[in-house]
């Protein structure tokens, strides 16, 4: 029998021994640790845990807002709440070995909507384009601005993470330049649309500042100072970008965190960091999982995963 080895198969399995490798950590981590894991975790009042989700459902409706107006540009409208749906049950699939299934879901709302293939194509690349410039500027921003000696060492251990995106300018500026027939099209949608534009980068800010406030919350009772929370948003930010543009990493798993965790380290102990970053990647999973599972039930009820998408006139966006 010939085994045919592909990108892809390779992909998965360094996807696949990267999960496990941070998996296994973890687990050693906990065995080792555990008594002190728990004593930092108790020390975190529930109220903070519940203010914690809140923010990031706050945020996730901001993001099923990002995929409305997303939409908008392709020309076609979609509900409120039909986002909302689409964006988190999707985002459940994310966590599926592949790490594609949350976008062949959404491809798969789309298609039940009626969208063609341009419109799937320039909705979600536009809604990308606008979310993850948001966390890199929003992140960037907020170190330049934060006045303090520790962003010093934060980004001399990041200095790795910090190449890698100047390494994809070149091939990026390039697979743009081939790809032009697709790419052109995309930024005259946004240059003929500013004040959706504006609508959009104003909604970037909410997102990234909801975000950054659900992991804000759960780091402030050991660094009780509201001076510092536009710091922990700058931190989220940049682990989530971190988390991004490391493709072996699903959902940005361990990468978050020790994004996380270095950027905590100056300001708490190790033990603390830690165990924010595992208490906000679990808050994060769970929320969407029952996020996910509401808004199943609702689409059962209310059927609105059928709901045709509208056409827009042309001053919300190309007509197709």
């Amino acid at each position: 029998m010939k085994f045919l080895i592909t990108k892809q198969t390779i992909k998965n399995l360094l996807k696949s021994a990267w999960v496990t490798a941070a998996l296994i950590f973890l687990g050693v981590y906990l065995y080792r640790h555990w008594n002190t894991y728990l004593a930092v975790l108790l020390r975190i009042p529930l109220r903070y845990i519940v203010l914690s989700a809140l923010f990031l459902i706050t945020a996730k409706g901001f993001l099923a807002l990002n995929l409305k107006l997303g939409a908008h540009y392709a020309g076609v409208s979609i509900s409120y709440m039909r986002s909302f749906l689409i964006y988190t049950i999707t985002q459940i699939a994310k966590y599926i070995p592949g790490s594609i299934w949350h976008m062949a879901g959404r491809i798969g709302y789309y298609k039940g909507a009626g969208l063609s293939n341009k419109q799937i194509r320039e909705s979600m690349i536009v809604e990308h384009i606008f979310m993850l410039g948001g966390a890199c500027v929003f992140g960037c921003a907020i170190s330049i601005a934060f006045n303090y000696t520790l962003l010093a060492e934060l980004f001399q251990k990041l200095r790795l993470l910090v190449i890698v995106p100047f390494a994809l300018i070149v091939p990026a500026l390039a697979g743009c330049l081939i790809l032009r027939k697709y790419t052109a099209p995309i930024f005259l949608l946004i240059l003929r649309n500013p004040l959706l534009n504006l609508k959009m980068i104003i909604l970037e800010l909410c997102i990234w500042s909801a975000l950054g406030l659900y992991f804000a919350s759960l780091v402030y009772p050991f660094v009780p100072r509201p001076e510092y929370l536009i710091y922990f948003c700058g931190v989220f930010a940049l682990s989530y970008i971190a988390g991004f543009i490391i493709p072996i990493a699903p959902a940005g798993i361990g990468i978050r965190e020790t994004v996380m965790v270095i950027g905590l380290s100056p300001l708490v102990t190790v033990e603390v960091a830690v165990t924010v970053s595992t208490l906000s990647r679990a808050v994060f999973v769970l929320t969407e999982v029952v996020l996910a599972a509401l808004f199943l039930t609702y689409n059962k009820a209310a059927g609105t995963a059928a709901q045709p998408a509208e056409v827009l006139p042309d001053s919300e966006g190309e007509k197709q």
